[in-house]
């Protein structure tokens, strides 16, 4: 192993005047390395986002849609059928995402849209409502429950969600679980006294709720229309006239007219080169979808638009349905008689079969039935109050308004056009909700609280990404209040990049 030596330089001599060598010795030269040649001018560091919080975020986002798949279909009832076994996964992610929430810095996003203040009142107003009701004791425990796991979904989905391809990740997941929701229908569907349902045990047993997820899953299967996937148009295209095969099925009245309500505002919305396809194949597809349905349910469903009375004795094959009809009709009635008794507060969560049966034997000395109204905003007003209900209305047209601004936006705005399939489907998921809940009991429904959560947080995705552009926002957009951004990527380091 060689020692290093410092380099030798051959030592100076001086010439003298004869032209010899002169022995005084020269001063020796510097050591000096050389001089690297003139660097090119290095360039600005450039703009990175840290590997980590981007996968962390990820992760995050497939959490939500997890957790909003299991919402959109009551997925922990069928493994329960199915398997036996409670298997407790909405608590496990409700707590995954609940810690997520405290860390991400983004808690108070929410805040930033309209809506958050109705929403977040009617929340308070509901649990006056159980502590000060009539039947606090069996309130209380409930409002808080729900509150605390489906209420706070918006500040969730506002809080971890900032782009608008964000938003159309998590709709997926609920693409998923309408299709999902569309093979449990195909195989293990039953039709039983001209009414079909599924999985007996479950709240899809019921024909009439199971009508309405299938509605409002119709409505997010639409994005599937508009993606780019040819695969994905074709399952959309096929998976819609199913579902709408499968709500006919069920002989459900009250999702029938909000089918024929949606159909005209669908095809409102849609582009000229659909309305064609529409127009063409939409006749076909009717044809074939009435003459598969049974008959006994289409006859059923045509009752709506007659006379109860006349046909009480008719047909003894109706009565059921025809004494559901003006069953219903008079629980509305009572309905609205018991918010007029309390006005202010109501008489509790889930408590409207108790009050009526209780209004009832005072007045008449008989049983009301025990059943509920049938009437979500009449529902609302008897059990929490009517300011209660006022909260819930202006949560519903704020959220209408803003899909509406989401929708227009998209239209005009070539750049935002990839959010465009997802504005539509919030907004005739709007459409279908506000008309369904004249027919339904669906006060704390989970379905309201995904469409307030993903409005809000398309909404605000919208508004950043116009922002982005430079668009100007315009006077009427729904929110004034300044946008909360996502945190932006950091300048990397020199030293570190290196």
């Amino acid at each position: 192993m060689s020692r290093f030596r410092p380099p030798s330089y051959p030592r100076p001599v001086a010439v003298g005047p004869s032209g010899g060598k002169s022995a005084l010795p020269a001063a020796p030269l510097p050591l000096t390395r050389p001089q690297p040649a003139a660097a090119a001018p290095s360039k600005p560091p450039a703009i990175v986002t840290p590997a980590k919080p981007e996968q962390r975020r990820t992760l995050i986002l497939a959490v939500l849609g997890m957790y909003s798949f299991m919402l959109m279909l009551p997925i922990t009832e069928v493994l329960k059928t199915w398997t036996g076994v409670y298997i407790p996964l909405l608590p496990v992610l409700a707590v995954l995402l609940c810690v997520s929430i405290v860390f991400s810095g983004q808690l108070g996003r929410f805040w930033a849209v309209s809506i958050s203040k109705p929403w977040m009142l009617l929340l308070g107003l509901m649990l006056v409502a159980a502590i000060f009701g009539q039947y606090r004791s069996a309130s209380t425990l409930f409002i808080a429950e729900y509150g605390a796991r489906y209420h706070v979904l918006p500040f969730y989905c506002c809080a971890f969600i900032f782009t608008t391809g964000q938003v159309r990740r998590c709709l997926y997941w609920l693409c998923g679980a309408g299709l999902l929701l569309l093979l449990i229908c195909l195989r293990f569907g039953e039709q039983a006294e001209g009414r079909f349902f599924v999985l007996p045990g479950t709240s899809l047993s019921n024909p009439n709720d199971l009508a309405f997820t299938l509605l409002l899953s119709a409505t997010i299967l639409l994005l599937l229309m508009y993606a780019k996937s040819i695969p994905l148009r074709v399952i959309g295209a096929i998976s819609i006239p199913l579902i709408f095969y499968f709500v006919l099925k069920t002989a459900s009245r009250a999702n029938f007219v909000t089918l024929v309500v949606l159909l005209p505002v669908a095809f409102w919305v849609m582009s000229r080169r659909v309305k064609i396809a529409i127009l063409i194949l939409g006749p076909i597809a009717a044809a074939c979808i009435i003459a598969t349905v049974p008959s006994n349910a289409l006859a059923r469903l045509v009752l709506i638009w007659s006379d109860p009375n006349a046909h009480l004795a008719d047909d003894p094959n109706f009565v059921g349905a025809i004494e559901s009809q003006i069953t219903r009709t008079q629980l509305q009635e009572r309905a609205a008689k018991l918010a007029l008794r309390n006005p202010l507060l109501g008489v509790g969560a889930q408590q409207f079969q108790v009050a009526v049966e209780k209004m009832v034997r005072e007045e008449t000395g008989r049983k009301s039935g025990w059943q509920e109204a049938h009437n979500t905003y009449l529902e609302i007003a008897a059990e929490n109050g009517v300011p209660a209900l006022l909260c819930f209305l202006a949560s519903l047209f704020l959220t209408l308004k803003m899909n509406i601004f989401c929708y227009r936006t998209c239209r005009a705005h070539r750049a935002m056009r990839p959010a465009l399939g997802q504005s539509v489907c919030l907004l005739l998921m709007t459409v279908a909700y506000m008309v369904g809940l004249t027919f339904s009991n669906s006060s704390y429904d989970v379905h309201l609280d995904l469409l307030v959560a993903f409005t809000a947080a398309n909404f605000l995705a919208i508004r950043q990404e116009l922002a982005a552009l430079g668009v100007p926002q315009p006077l009427s957009t729904p929110s004034a209040a300044p946008l909360m951004v996502a945190p932006q990527p950091v300048l990397a380091s020199p030293l570190r990049s290196a």
